[in-house]
């Protein structure tokens, strides 16, 4: 977003008068402007998707030693009688 805030605050100078305003550069300054906003969310998008998969993983994950925890504990009270 940072990269944005820059790109737009740099489109303002092809303004230089009253007279010349020029909105074909101003507005083409303002597009690749927001280029880094558009790779910014695609990145944060991807990122987020990584972490649901990671975190579905870690939750099976728990569950599958919680169950083998479970399994040991009633494996080794048979044992002991």
């Amino acid at each position: 977003m940072f990269g944005t805030l820059l790109g737009i605050a740099n489109s303002f100078p092809a303004i230089d008068g009253p007279s010349s305003i020029n909105l074909g550069s101003t507005s083409g300054r303002l597009a690749e402007s927001l280029v880094p906003a558009a790779l910014g969310l695609l990145t944060a998008l991807f990122a987020f998707c990584c972490y649901r998969c990671l975190l579905a993983q870690l939750n099976d994950f728990d569950v599958e030693m919680e169950n083998a925890s479970l399994q040991l504990i009633s494996d080794l009270g048979r044992l002991s009688n």
